[in-house]
Order: structure tokens, then sequence, then C-alpha cells
């Protein structure tokens, strides 16, 4: 706020349970300046920046040292796809802010200094928890081709 920024609905925090809990919430006004736009806020909080074209959009969003997930907005499924494939990011939403963390199916990767390694979604996130181990049982007498010829 102290930079300019408005908070158009919510920005509220309650103390709950010993923590502290900030109700949804939409800034307007804001700008790349901002850490709000440039670091990881893990809260139900939307900064609304404007832009002049797709490209410039872009750009911004790429210019941050995470890379976790991103969401892209635009009337046109086609257009949206396009602008996500120009983001360096591990997951991206489509006409929705939170598909890469609440669909399990959709396995991604952190790009940059955000995440903790490897997927936890879908089949590779589970396979992250296993080791494997490979027991290997010879059931018949052949001699096998890579052992010393007595």
């Amino acid at each position: 706020m102290a930079k300019g920024a408005v908070i158009h609905c919510g920005g509220n925090v309650k103390n709950l349970d010993g923590g502290f809990w900030c109700l949804p919430t939409i800034l307007n006004h804001v700008n790349h300046s901002m850490k709000i736009m440039t670091e990881e806020t893990f809260g139900p909080i939307i900064p609304v920046m404007s832009f002049t074209t797709v490209e410039e959009a872009v750009k911004l969003v790429n210019d941050t040292i995470y890379g976790l997930s991103a969401a892209v907005f635009a009337g046109y499924e086609a257009e949206a796809l396009a602008i996500a494939c120009q983001i360096k990011a591990g997951g991206i939403s489509i006409n929705d802010a939170g598909l890469t963390a609440f669909i399990n199916e959709g396995e991604k990767n952190y790009f940059n200094f955000s995440g903790l390694g490897a997927s936890r979604m879908g089949v590779d996130g589970i396979k992250r928890f296993l080791r494997k181990k490979a027991i290997l049982n010879k059931v018949n007498s052949v001699i096998s081709p890579w052992w010393f010829k007595s």
C-alpha cells in the first residue's frame, strides 16, 4: 500500500489458531516494482497490473527469480495457450487461478528458485517417495552369455 497499491476487496488479516490468515484479496494499481508482483505469496491475493501488449505482459511475468505456477486468463483458449507456452513456470492454469494446485494429474516441476524439487502431483509425485529395488532370479541352468567360458 505504501507504493500505491489499492485494496479493491478483502485485505483483512485474522489471527486464528495462533496463525495469521489473510482473507481473499484483490489489489489494484500495482506495478512491477512491488514485491507482491515479483515474490511468491502463497496466499489468496491477486494483484492486478495493467499492460499495453501481450509481449510486455509475458516479459513482466518472466521477470522473476521464481517460477512455480502461473495463470493466464484470455478470451480464447488458443490465445491463452500461446501465451502459456511463453511463460517460464512449472505449471500454468488457463482461465482459472488454481488448477495447478488442485488437479492431481497436473504433474509439474519448478523453475528457478521456486518449489522443492520434482513434482508432488500425479504418478511421479507418488513415485518420488518410493525406492526402486531390483531382485532378479535365475530360473534355468543355461549359461548366461556374460559369464566367462570355462
